[in-house]
């Protein structure tokens, strides 16, 4: 790292350029835009050229990437997937329900898809979590969790109350 890079990101600025930056990012929005696009044109360069658009080896038929880096992408995934279900607990809140192949992420007070349009899907939504741990998310199974969507709350719900 450059000293002039070392100075502005000490002086909370933009390393790029000096800029202000929004919620301590290291670079402003332009110089992330810039960025990006250099990015962008240098990965379609590489899919282009029939190679993985990560590491460069030749990619899988039909896909952008090689089985190498599918595979660390999904490891990423599923390590960033499991933090969040272990801040959370781990357990269907409904049910009890361990196993973490059945367990989903709910908002308790509804707003599932106000979030997803906002953040995204997948692991984008899970570094959400992770780094603003919003008290109006818990964990339930993918059954609880359908069943609360469909009929506005679990059985396991309804039948305690009988």
């Amino acid at each position: 790292m450059s000293k002039t890079y070392q100075k502005y990101r000490a002086a909370g600025l933009c390393g790029s350029c000096g800029g202000s930056v929004v919620n301590g990012r290291a670079n402003c929005s332009d110089c992330r835009g810039t960025r990006n696009n250099q990015v962008q044109e240098f990965r379609n360069k590489r899919i282009a050229a029939g190679l993985c658009n990560r590491c460069g080896n030749a990619a899988q038929l039909g896909r952008t990437m090689c089985q190498d880096c599918l595979d660390k992408k999904k490891d990423k995934h599923q390590q960033t997937r499991l933090a969040v279900l272990e801040y959370y607990g781990s357990l269907c809140r409904c049910c009890g329900e361990a196993r973490p192949a059945f367990l989903a992420i709910d908002h308790v007070n509804g707003g599932g898809n106000k979030h997803r349009k906002q953040f995204g899907r997948g692991v984008a939504f899970y570094r959400w979590v992770l780094a603003t741990k919003p008290e109006d998310i818990q964990i339930l199974c993918h059954n609880c969790n359908q069943a609360k969507g469909f009929y506005g709350e679990c059985p396991h719900v309804s039948e305690a109350r009988v």
